[in-house]
């Protein structure tokens, strides 16, 4: 039951200044069903230098029949930087589970 068909989007804040709402629509490993239990699902995003990521806003529109789901970690890679970034969520993002909300602030 931690799956999601719901539209996710991701944030990210910087030292720099930070991104628009970006939608996670295709993923590079074009597992098509995403967000399922147990599986890693990669996306490539562009954006401007917002120089060392400091915390990120993830979520999801809370739509289709299964919306709510268990984010256990983001992990992001910035190659031109040589950066690995690894958010720990472990929780809910569901208007049914825990706090009730479906989108939430994480940092490294």
């Amino acid at each position: 039951g931690g799956s999601s068909d719901s539209k996710v989007f991701v944030k990210f804040y910087g030292e720099k200044g930070d991104t628009s709402r970006m939608m996670l629509a295709v993923s590079d490993n074009n597992l098509r069903n995403y967000f399922e239990v147990g599986r890693v699902d990669v996306f490539t995003v562009d954006t401007a230098d917002i120089g060392q990521i400091n915390r990120l806003l993830i979520g999801h529109n809370n739509e289709g029949m299964r919306a709510g789901w268990f984010l256990d970690s983001v992990q992001i890679m910035v190659p031109n930087h040589g950066k690995h970034y690894m958010f720990p969520s472990h929780r809910w993002l569901c208007r049914d589970e825990a706090d009730g909300k479906t989108e939430v602030e994480i940092y490294p």
